[in-house]
């Protein structure tokens, strides 16, 4: 009897997808640390598409260095409070300061992309573009990580690339240069999580979070030094308009905080190969803002596109996860 029970616990494993067999051995602490990696991820990709609208909304008016700059101190300022406040003095100190460095320059080249993209595409594009991050994630773990890469990948790469080239349709108005600046943000960004998830292993959250805006703020603040300030006091306080540019500054850095927070929490409980999938969820959310705020409708040709570029990304993270 328990021979047969035996049996048909095998068979029921046998067919389950590769993601339920990785839930289905994982142990009761690791399932709860990968339900909450999902809920963080979640609520990083919802940040990402309401910071993408404010800085669409603001391209127009600030150059894209003060806002990839206020996206930093803003952050910056409501890490550090907790920080100061409940003396958590270890976040100040670290031994991978290099590493930190490069993840930072990596996340600043993502930033002025996305920007810059923003400014002439419409959200839900440059959402879409910088969510070709997953793609890109394999191939470099293969260059760098020196990780193996199945036949079957470059497959699952060709669907994923037929995806991008639906939405950016060569020919047409809609592949342009911002286009590419487009993809490149998902380059870094990809890049970005690689080095996040290396640090991730030996650094806490506190001191990811700290040593990536703080370096991030004086970084952005060069630019600042060669063009001139530009921000409150130069233009904000010129009546109503005035007061409503400041409250959607602080939700700026509200929502960019909440990205890097959210986005740190999930990478310290799984890889970016299980959790990069459910970074697609700004795409819908992006396209109602994109609907309600800019009048943009989305159309068949990138719904498809979006289809195929979803579906190969998650066979790619799929095979990253199960070698």
């Amino acid at each position: 009897m328990q021979g047969e029970k035996g049996d048909r616990l095998l068979l029921v494993k046998s067919n389950l997808s590769p993601f339920l067999r990785l839930c289905y051995n994982l142990s009761d602490m690791e399932k709860q640390n990968l339900k909450l990696a999902a809920i963080y991820m979640v609520a990083c990709s919802a940040a990402v598409s309401l910071l993408g609208a404010f800085i669409k909304d603001f391209s127009g008016v600030f150059a894209t260095y003060m806002l990839v700059f206020y996206r930093f101190l803003g952050p910056l300022i409501l890490t550090l409070i907790p920080l100061l406040v409940m003396r958590r003095f270890a976040a100040f100190k670290t031994k991978r300061l290099g590493m930190h460095f490069l993840r930072t320059v990596l996340m600043l080249g993502s930033n002025y992309a996305l920007f810059f993209a923003l400014a002439s595409l419409a959200l839900t594009d440059a959402t879409l573009l910088w969510n070709t991050s997953p793609l890109f994630i394999p191939i470099l773990s293969m260059l760098f990580l020196k990780e193996k890469i199945k036949p079957k990948f470059w497959v699952y790469l060709a669907i994923a690339f037929c995806g991008v080239l639906l939405i950016l349709r060569p020919g047409t108005g809609i592949f342009n240069l911002f286009s590419l600046i487009g993809l490149a943000a998902g380059f870094f960004m990809a890049a970005s999580s690689i080095a996040l998830r290396s640090l991730s292993e030996t650094e806490s959250v506190d001191q990811c979070m700290f040593f990536f805006l703080s370096m991030g703020t004086a970084m952005t603040i060069v630019p600042i030094l060669l063009f001139g300030w530009q921000g409150p006091g130069q233009q904000f306080f010129a009546g109503a308009p005035g007061a409503f540019h400041l409250l959607s500054f602080l939700a700026l850095g509200v929502f960019s905080w909440a990205m890097q927070y959210y986005m740190t929490r999930a990478y310290s409980l799984a890889s970016p190969s299980i959790l990069g999938p459910l970074l697609f969820i700004s795409i819908p959310v992006s396209a109602v803002i994109d609907w309600l705020f800019w009048g943009n409708i989305i159309d068949m040709w990138t719904v498809a596109g979006a289809i195929l570029l979803f579906i190969g990304a998650s066979l790619i993270l799929r095979q990253t996860k199960n070698p």
